[in-house]
């Protein structure tokens, strides 16, 4: 990316200047700050929280600092700093998985052992996702965002986004079948039973 508009050597901004390079960083840096907060904490709402705060850090240092072409390493910097300071305040907290994000899958009361089975182990395959596969799969069921857009906010390509999406998909569709009992045959019997007698009373 060209950040042109960047000093080329070091120097103080004049407060002209200041509110034209914050707006041009935000748009060209935001995406990539969340993509890469994303990624490393596997939490969205923490990437777009680890975002501003790294934003309200840019402008500030726009204001007081002198700036040039390497600012926008300087930005990433601080911005991973802060998400493994995240990650370190989260590691006390005990989890399924080291990663863990998504919720417990809901297992309504009365439910057959297997559908029960299947709730835990759907539960246990999206916690234990890649941080970055977990994190599109969040932006697709809990966001309802568009490949395109989920590629937008975490760097990756659409059909990237798309294919971990479906492979997820297919896998829990997999989970499903394998704790599905297969029908009981004297309730098949039953009802063909039933059937039978419904025929004859037509």
């Amino acid at each position: 990316m060209d950040f042109a508009y960047l000093p080329e050597k070091r120097r103080r901004l004049t407060s002209n200047e200041v509110d034209g390079v914050f707006t041009r960083l935000v748009h060209d840096l935001r995406p990539r700050i969340v993509g890469l907060v994303g990624t490393l904490t596997g939490d969205v709402h923490a990437a777009d929280d680890i975002a501003q705060e790294t934003l309200i850090k840019l402008h500030n240092l726009l204001q007081t600092r002198e700036v040039g072409r390497t600012l926008p390493g300087w930005i990433h910097r601080v911005a991973a700093n802060a998400a493994r300071d995240y990650i370190r305040g989260r590691a006390a907290a005990p989890a399924v998985c080291p990663t863990a994000g998504f919720a417990r899958v809901p297992a309504p009361s009365g439910l057959c052992a297997s559908r029960r089975e299947f709730c835990a182990r759907a539960t246990a395959e999206l916690n234990c996702l890649r941080p970055l596969d977990r994190r599109i799969c969040e932006l697709r069921i809990h966001e309802g965002l568009t490949f395109p857009e989920i590629g937008r906010l975490t760097g990756a390509t659409v059909a990237k986004a798309e294919k971990t999406y479906q492979r997820t998909i297919r896998r829990l569709r997999e989970l499903w079948h394998a704790n599905t009992p297969p029908p009981d045959a004297a309730n098949l019997d039953a009802r063909k039973e039933e059937e039978e007698g419904r025929d004859e009373i037509r």
